[in-house]
């Protein structure tokens, strides 16, 4: 992203590839967190199964 902002204000690509540079930047950074979310979830699935959690006696 930061590549195509410069190469924008030197003149050398138009506004349309920073902001494709952009959107990708952006579906990356979601795909991290999404990422993330899952391992908590796995995390979470994996202590419950090895007995955490709430007891209810």
């Amino acid at each position: 992203y930061r590549l195509s902002e410069a190469r924008y204000s030197k003149g050398i690509d138009g506004y349309l590839s920073v902001l494709d540079a952009q959107r990708s930047l952006y579906n990356a950074q979601q795909g991290l967190v999404m990422l993330h979310l899952a391992q908590i979830n796995n995390l979470v699935t994996l202590y419950k199964a090895l007995g955490g959690g709430k007891n209810n006696y």
